[in-house]
């Protein structure tokens, strides 16, 4: 949800016509959010105990060991900010799943209305007037 909230803000300045935001941006999280795969595997696994998986030793392509998406830009242009610690991002992301795999529930909805109304409590700007 983070990444909608940001382009949100964007179709907003947009659509209000600030041709000088048309061009290329990144939502993503704070840098605190930079975590080792084991660690968001492990946190998961903490939030959802039927979550599993395994590691193999098979040949595979060499790849970066560190990817992170480079937020500044929106943070000092648009003002946007990320509402969910990486915690409460994984935390909705492993309930989502489980309702889905589990209950065949969708709960995207009450998710998104959760998160609108955790960003209006912490006086973000886009979500001060928004109504779900």
């Amino acid at each position: 949800m983070e990444c909608l909230s940001g382009y949100l803000v964007l179709g907003q300045q947009l659509l209000e016509g600030n041709n000088v935001y048309a061009e290329a941006w990144n939502f993503g999280p704070d840098s605190e959010g930079n975590r080792k795969v084991s660690q968001v595997l492990s946190a998961l696994k903490s939030d959802w105990l039927a979550a599993d998986w395994h590691c193999t030793d098979d040949q595979h392509p060499h790849e970066a060991q560190l990817l992170r998406l480079d937020s500044s830009k929106a943070r000092d242009n648009l003002l946007w900010r990320p509402v969910w610690t990486f915690e409460e991002g994984l935390f909705a992301t492993a309930q989502w799943y489980r309702a889905w795999l589990e209950h065949d529930e969708v709960i995207s909805h009450r998710q998104l209305k959760n998160y609108v109304q955790l960003a209006q409590e912490r006086g973000l700007f886009w979500a001060m007037e928004a109504i779900l």
